[in-house]
């Protein structure tokens, strides 16, 4: 949550329109604790309900709206046995959702286990297109 956070406001930073965002996840849990982390005034954030700021949304609410740019929360412990993100109508949402950019922030080793193959060609796709995947731990 914290790292989707600190996305918003880079990209805020850097001349992005709050309004133009969007971050979408598949948990109303974490949904509530990105809303509360926005408002902290460390992140300089407008107001999450407010039609001028990112928008906030789970993935099964967010079907049929789209975005400039959409972050997609899907941080989950790699222990957890979850089916829950893994369903590929989820992915297709959250990867078909975005005008312009989609930023994926998630836990790579939930991932690894037990790996749906919607997922892993998705990354390959991703890897084969950039030319790297790019990491970043916190």
């Amino acid at each position: 949550g914290d790292m989707v956070v600190s996305l918003v406001k880079y990209l805020k930073d850097c001349g992005v329109p709050e309004r133009c965002i969007v971050v979408i996840t598949p948990y109303k849990g974490q949904l509530k604790y990105i809303q509360k982390k926005m408002q902290d005034k460390k992140y300089n954030l407008q107001r999450y309900d407010d039609d001028t700021c990112c928008r906030l949304s789970t993935v099964d609410r967010f079907q049929g709206d789209e975005s400039d740019i959409v972050i997609a929360s899907l941080v989950v412990d790699e222990r957890s046995n979850t089916p829950f993100v893994k369903v590929q109508n989820r992915m297709i949402v959250l990867l078909s959702r975005a005008r312009l950019a989609t930023y994926i922030v998630g836990n790579k080793g939930y991932f690894q286990k037990d790996p749906p193959k919607h997922w892993m060609n998705t990354f390959d796709i991703l890897k084969d297109r950039t030319g790297m995947g790019l990491e970043i731990c916190c």
